[in-house]
């Protein structure tokens, strides 16, 4: 199985971030630190990154596969940030004289997406992975193309996947809140089976181990990640006292707005026992 960007970091000591720098000519890396990750790289044959530069060939496509495997995700409600990928992918290829087509797929297993790169002229493809399990994202292995999955990360797999730092993100955020003095702290996260919401919540959960303060399923509010769904599952949490709602109420007075308390100023005692009156 061929040597992927994961390898090349390792190897050579640096995070996967630095070695995209380095292959993509960015700024931001030391000469020292860009010659050894080109050396390991020379040393592990690496082979799927594309050509750049004044020797990229001209003419050639590639392909964005945006998938919908559920659709809680991958929804109109959230086309502005796939259309941001997109855009930003054209924007790229345009300089480089390259090609970028887009193809959807709903409900398609991802076998038959593999088989169709087969089928088509492409000399890469750049997968939409958010709402693809491990099993499936596994699947492109098998590409007969160089393939790159975005917005998902199983880091057991022998792939190239560009995703954020989840865990990280949400361990910031925690450690922000407690070193403004806060101690009883929420998380509001999306209902639906996705690896970035899972990651996301053991980054808080981990957060708040390490600060020594309480992570139970009363201080996790599932709800669902469409806009509307959303917007009824916050409503259902704040007239029935849930955890947000002091928060919440906290928040609006924060922006000078005028808030609907109800009963006991929406504090119910859920609610006080995992997020006080701040957020």
């Amino acid at each position: 199985m061929g040597t992927n960007i994961k390898d090349v970091a390792r190897e050579a000591g640096v995070s996967i971030a630095t070695v995209s720098l380095v292959f993509n000519r960015k700024p931001g890396v030391g000469k020292e630190t860009r010659e050894q990750v080109l050396k390991v790289a020379g040393d592990l044959d690496y082979r799927r990154k594309l050509p750049y530069g004044d020797d990229i060939p001209k003419g050639r496509t590639i392909r964005f596969l945006k998938i919908s495997r559920h659709g809680h995700t991958v929804n109109r409600d959230h086309d502005g940030f796939i259309a941001d990928y997109i855009a930003g992918l054209d924007q790229q290829a345009r300089l480089s004289k390259w090609t970028v087509e887009v193809n959807m797929f709903a409900n398609v297993r991802a076998e038959e997406t593999v088989r169709f790169l087969s089928t088509v002229s492409a000399d890469g493809a750049i997968v939409l992975g958010t709402e693809l399990a491990a099993d499936e994202v596994s699947a492109f292995v098998n590409a007969p193309i160089p393939v790159v999955i975005l917005d998902t990360y199983y880091g057991h797999l022998p792939l190239d996947l560009v995703d954020m730092s989840n865990e990280a993100a949400a361990f910031t955020a925690v450690s922000h809140l407690v070193q403004h003095g806060h101690r009883e702290i929420g998380f509001v996260k999306g209902d639906a089976e996705v690896a970035n919401f899972r990651l996301r919540e053991q980054g808080f959960v981990d957060a708040m181990k390490h600060f020594g303060l309480q992570a139970n399923a009363e201080c996790v509010v599932p709800v669902d990640t469409t806009f509307d769904g959303a917007y009824r599952d916050m409503a259902k949490c704040l007239a029935g006292g849930g955890q947000i709602a002091p928060g919440a109420v906290h928040l609006e007075r924060h922006h000078g707005l005028r808030c609907d308390e109800g009963d006991e100023g929406g504090r119910g005692p859920r609610a006080r026992r995992c997020f006080g009156d701040r957020v």
